[in-house]
Protein backbone atom coordinates (compact mmCIF):
# COMPACT_ATOMS: atom_id res chain seq x y z
CA UNK A 1 0.00 0.00 0.00
CA UNK A 2 1.48 3.34 -1.06
CA UNK A 3 0.92 6.63 0.70
CA UNK A 4 0.28 9.46 -1.77
CA UNK A 5 0.30 13.24 -1.38
CA UNK A 6 -0.78 15.37 -4.33
CA UNK A 7 -0.31 19.12 -4.23
CA UNK A 8 -1.58 21.76 -6.63
CA UNK A 9 -1.87 25.55 -6.90
CA UNK A 10 1.57 25.90 -5.30
CA UNK A 11 2.62 29.49 -4.66
CA UNK A 12 5.14 31.29 -2.49
CA UNK A 13 3.88 33.73 0.10
CA UNK A 14 5.68 35.96 2.56
CA UNK A 15 5.03 35.25 6.21
CA UNK A 16 6.13 37.17 9.28
CA UNK A 17 8.59 35.47 11.61
CA UNK A 18 10.63 36.29 14.70
CA UNK A 19 13.61 37.40 12.59
CA UNK A 20 11.72 39.33 9.94
CA UNK A 21 9.76 38.18 6.97
CA UNK A 22 10.23 34.78 5.33
CA UNK A 23 8.86 32.92 2.36
CA UNK A 24 6.59 29.91 2.59
CA UNK A 25 5.00 27.62 0.05
CA UNK A 26 1.20 27.57 0.10
CA UNK A 27 -0.78 24.86 -1.71
CA UNK A 28 -3.81 22.62 -1.78
CA UNK A 29 -3.06 19.06 -0.78
CA UNK A 30 -4.77 15.68 -0.65
CA UNK A 31 -3.55 12.46 0.91
CA UNK A 32 -4.66 8.88 0.40
CA UNK A 33 -3.41 5.31 0.38
CA UNK A 34 -3.61 3.18 -2.73
CA UNK A 35 -2.24 0.15 -4.53
CA UNK A 36 -2.00 2.15 -7.78
CA UNK A 37 1.45 2.74 -9.27
CA UNK A 38 3.13 6.11 -9.54
CA UNK A 39 2.66 5.96 -13.32
CA UNK A 40 -1.07 5.28 -13.01
CA UNK A 41 -1.49 8.25 -10.69
CA UNK A 42 0.58 10.58 -12.87
CA UNK A 43 -1.44 9.60 -15.96
CA UNK A 44 -4.72 10.59 -14.31
CA UNK A 45 -4.01 13.18 -11.62
CA UNK A 46 -7.51 14.66 -11.65
CA UNK A 47 -9.17 11.32 -10.90
CA UNK A 48 -6.73 10.59 -8.08
CA UNK A 49 -7.17 14.13 -6.73
CA UNK A 50 -10.90 13.34 -6.43
CA UNK A 51 -10.07 10.06 -4.68
CA UNK A 52 -7.83 11.95 -2.26
CA UNK A 53 -10.54 14.50 -1.48
CA UNK A 54 -12.98 11.83 -0.36
CA UNK A 55 -10.56 9.23 1.04
CA UNK A 56 -10.81 8.37 4.72
CA UNK A 57 -8.43 6.11 6.60
CA UNK A 58 -9.61 2.79 7.87
CA UNK A 59 -10.73 3.06 11.47
CA UNK A 60 -8.78 0.86 13.86
CA UNK A 61 -10.83 -2.00 15.24
CA UNK A 62 -12.03 -1.80 18.80
CA UNK A 63 -10.95 -4.39 21.36
CA UNK A 64 -14.44 -5.93 21.20
CA UNK A 65 -14.30 -6.22 17.39
CA UNK A 66 -10.89 -7.89 17.56
CA UNK A 67 -12.14 -10.36 20.18
CA UNK A 68 -15.28 -11.14 18.15
CA UNK A 69 -13.16 -11.80 15.02
CA UNK A 70 -10.83 -14.11 16.94
CA UNK A 71 -13.78 -15.98 18.45
CA UNK A 72 -15.29 -16.46 14.97
CA UNK A 73 -11.98 -17.76 13.59
CA UNK A 74 -11.62 -20.09 16.55
CA UNK A 75 -15.13 -21.46 15.99
CA UNK A 76 -14.40 -21.99 12.27
CA UNK A 77 -11.21 -23.87 13.16
CA UNK A 78 -13.11 -26.05 15.64
CA UNK A 79 -15.74 -26.87 13.01
CA UNK A 80 -13.04 -27.76 10.47
CA UNK A 81 -11.26 -29.93 13.05
CA UNK A 82 -14.53 -31.69 13.94
CA UNK A 83 -15.14 -32.47 10.26
CA UNK A 84 -11.60 -33.78 9.82
CA UNK A 85 -11.95 -36.02 12.89
CA UNK A 86 -15.29 -37.35 11.59
CA UNK A 87 -13.75 -38.14 8.19
CA UNK A 88 -10.79 -39.91 9.81
CA UNK A 89 -13.15 -41.89 12.04
CA UNK A 90 -15.15 -43.05 9.00
CA UNK A 91 -11.95 -44.01 7.18
CA UNK A 92 -10.66 -45.94 10.18
CA UNK A 93 -14.01 -47.70 10.52
CA UNK A 94 -13.92 -48.65 6.83
CA UNK A 95 -10.38 -49.95 7.11
CA UNK A 96 -11.02 -51.87 10.30
CA UNK A 97 -14.34 -53.19 8.99
CA UNK A 98 -12.65 -54.30 5.78
CA UNK A 99 -9.94 -56.18 7.71
CA UNK A 100 -12.49 -58.09 9.84
CA UNK A 101 -14.29 -59.43 6.78
CA UNK A 102 -11.10 -60.91 5.30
Amino acid sequence: MAEVWIRKNITQASVPSDVGEGMEYVYEEVYFQTTATKEQIEENLDAYWTIGESWEPEKPKTQEEKIRELEEKLQESRNENDLAIAELTMLMAAVIGGEESV
